[in-house]
Parts: structure tokens; C-alpha cells; sequence
């Protein structure tokens, strides 16, 4: 099992001291029509014998765009709505990697990488990345003194 936490930022990618061309670039969102798309983008696995297996985020799930509410009732105190990164949960069982390249060997993993190749632009927050039996995994993000039994 691989099990991460990501987060959507709901940031432009371009820095703040290059607002000539943040200006010029489009940012996936959409027009106040509707909310803007989830993100996707590419898992990668590497073994220690150098072979690749890859799978879309979106084979778990895509991440969900922040979500943004009015904290004030009125609009005169605080003109934009307010939101804070909320992390989603991804586990991805080994196996399935090693079905999308039958030479991987999942328990020989050493590299992980993020490929930003299925969503237009997005900012993400990554978080707490494990490899190992869903159990343990379960075990390890309870809070002390809960037990799974």
C-alpha cells in the first residue's frame, strides 16, 4: 500500500514577483459560472532495478478542489471568502502498479514522483507519504490511545 496526503491550494503556480507574466498565464479555474476542475496528475513508482510503473491519481480519486465559504455574514467586513487547505487521503494498493508494468517490483520501491501531466496548472500541498501493509498504515494515522480494535 501507498497511502499520501495531498491538498489543492487553489494558487496561481506563477511566483508573486512575476506578475508580468502571471498576468499573461491562465490559471485553471473556472469563470464564476462554477467551481473550478479537481486536480490530476501522474504517480510514479520506481524499483531498485530502475522499472517504472505509473498511475493516475485519479485511479483513487482526483483532488477535489478547496472549498471556500463566507466566514462573515456581512460582506462589508470581509470581501472574499475564506478557506484553508483540506488534505485528502490516497491509497493506492502495490499491486496495482505492478499491474500497470508487470516488471515492477513494488516491494523493491525506492523513488516516488509526482508527474504534473494531467491538469492544466494547480498548486498542491503533499503530506505524509508511506509505503507498507494497509494495516499499518490504518494503525499509524489513528490518534494515540485509539485503538482499531
Amino acid at each position: 500500500m501507498l497511502a499520501f496526503a495531498m491538498a489543492d491550494l487553489d494558487e496561481d503556480p506563477v511566483p508573486d514577483d512575476d506578475s508580468e507574466q502571471a498576468e499573461s498565464r491562465h490559471v485553471d479555474k473556472a469563470d464564476d459560472d462554477g467551481p473550478r476542475e479537481p486536480i490530476d496528475l501522474t504517480i510514479e513508482l520506481t524499483d531498485g532495478d530502475g522499472h517504472v510503473a505509473r498511475l493516475p491519481l485519479s485511479h483513487v480519486a482526483p483532488l477535489e478542489p478547496r472549498i471556500e465559504t463566507p466566514f462573515l455574514k456581512s460582506t462589508a467586513l470581509h470581501h472574499e471568502a475564506l478557506s484553508e487547505p483540506i488534505f485528502q487521503t490516497f491509497r493506492f494498493p502495490l499491486a496495482d502498479f505492478r499491474a500497470a508494468n508487470p516488471e515492477f517490483k513494488p516491494e523493491r520501491a525506492v523513488k516516488l514522483r509526482l508527474l504534473f501531466d494531467r491538469t492544466k496548472s494547480g498548486v498542491v500541498v503533499f503530506d505524509k507519504a508511506a509505503f507498507g501493509l494497509q494495516t499499518a498504515i490504518v494503525e499509524q494515522a489513528k490518534p494515540r490511545g485509539e485503538s482499531g480494535r
